[in-house]
């Protein structure tokens, strides 16, 4: 199944961008731009003419957006190995107030066609320094089960991210290390080094490698590619997808899809 929504979702795209020129990259065909040099950074209008810019500066940008900020997500995953499937629907709550981000977030899953096998709610908090193009950020936070609670226990975990903007790229690297109380499991870590690039002020594709220790004592730590695509329709909704590929597990993949709402 992920193999074939991968090749639809390359074709529909390998289509679009052959019938679709548009040499400075500011989302509006040549046949239409009449200012064909747009610079990358500059938001333009229908014609293709600069509005105003993308980045100014990160640390005055990112500061005037963060006094007062509420982001809600929904999601939906798919996620296949060597003997099960599963499912999950998500809703997520982020609410950012000066360097400060409260993050909320409810998990529903079903396993191998079973309704609703595990529950998860997660909270966390994170403080955020800005400083010219890098974020640092520090995070914890707590997986609350909500279903069967005998035998999963609350879990908690630290992380720490680093990102660096360069004109249309961005850089970043994640590490979390997680504190596991279920039956048979053991504290883990992970980490994520992930490159990113905006084809135009809408479209962000990411390209990413997390390395990670396994929760179950009998299991192998995972390594997993992962390719992303973002899309910005106006400056509240966004959607992503993302397609996740085990290095380690040859029939380990997930597919992951997002619709957001920035308020």
């Amino acid at each position: 199944m992920i193999k074939s929504v991968f090749v639809l979702i390359c074709s529909f795209l390998l289509l679009q961008a052959a019938s679709f020129e548009d040499d400075d990259f500011d989302g509006v065909p040549n046949a239409l731009d009449k200012c064909p040099n747009s610079s990358f950074e500059d938001i333009v209008d229908k014609d293709g003419c600069k509005k105003e810019k993308v980045h100014l500066n990160l640390e005055d940008t990112q500061k005037s957006n963060r006094k007062n900020h509420l982001n809600f997500t929904i999601g939906w995953s798919y996620y296949k190995t060597n003997e099960e499937t599963s499912h999950s629907h998500s809703i997520s709550l982020s609410y950012i107030y000066k360097d400060w981000s409260f993050y909320l977030n409810y998990d529903a899953n079903s396993l191998n066609n079973k309704t609703l096998s595990s529950n998860d709610l997660t909270l966390a908090l994170y403080w955020d320094k800005i400083k010219d193009n890098f974020i640092w950020e520090l995070g914890a936070g707590a997986y609350l089960p909500t279903k069967n609670k005998n035998l999963n226990k609350t879990d908690y975990f630290l992380s720490s991210k680093v990102t660096y903007y360069l004109k249309n790229y961005e850089f970043s690297f994640t590490a979390q290390y997680n504190i596991a109380r279920d039956y048979n499991a053991k504290n883990n870590f992970f980490f994520t080094i992930e490159a990113g690039s905006y084809l135009n002020p809408k479209n962000l594709l990411t390209l990413s490698y997390t390395w990670q220790r396994r929760v179950y004592k009998n299991e192998k730590n995972s390594q997993t590619i992962s390719l992303g695509y973002s899309y910005f329709i106006n400056k509240n909704w966004y959607f992503s997808f993302d397609i996740d590929k085990s290095l380690i597990y040859a029939k380990e993949k997930a597919i992951s899809f997002y619709i957001g709402y920035y308020f």
